[in-house]
């Protein structure tokens, strides 16, 4: 019973200190030892759904920021090389491609229509053990973050071999 009153008053010093509809409840109820102690459960309880209401939302982590990962080692985006045919110069056998696109394919195609695009003669043919279109490496997207490449982007490299994208 002592326990019980104790609880009663600390739950009417809170009372007094903002919340009006259990104040309104304890008129309502008079001031006998069960308004008390619906006062107190329904203060605990309160404060339990309080709590559980001002918490923050639990964050789910972002699964292509997880380091180590299955989705960020999921290719995001390609390196591509294509032949071209020999030249005025024959030192220019390839150029290079980075193509934000996750499929392989789509990536190899874009690069082709980017070489075309920019006047370049792609090769219709292997030549010297090489595809005319080849895919080198796959960007994940953490390293197309890294990189400034964005989804869809895609960026001349020129004809030296991007060692810098083809690393990591």
């Amino acid at each position: 019973m002592e326990n019980l009153d104790r609880a009663a008053s600390e739950g009417i010093d809170r009372l007094r200190r903002g919340s009006r509809p259990m104040t309104q409840h304890l008129r309502w109820g008079g001031g006998g030892e069960i308004a008390r102690g619906v006062a107190t459960t329904w203060l605990a309880a309160s404060s339990v759904v309080r709590r559980a209401l001002m918490a923050p939302a639990p964050k789910t982590p972002d699964p292509s920021a997880a380091p180590g990962g299955p989705e960020s080692r999921a290719p995001a985006g390609w390196v591509v090389a294509v032949l071209l045919e020999p030249g005025r110069d024959p030192e220019q056998g390839r150029r290079y491609f980075a193509i934000g696109r996750a499929d392989r394919a789509q990536a190899e195609w874009v690069a082709v229509d980017m070489a075309i695009s920019l006047g370049l003669q792609v090769a219709v043919s292997p030549a010297r053990g090489e595809e005319p279109v080849q895919a080198l490496a796959a960007l994940s997207p953490v390293r197309m973050r890294a990189l400034g490449l964005a989804s869809g982007e895609r960026r001349d490299l020129g004809d030296r071999r991007p060692r810098r994208w083809l690393t990591g």
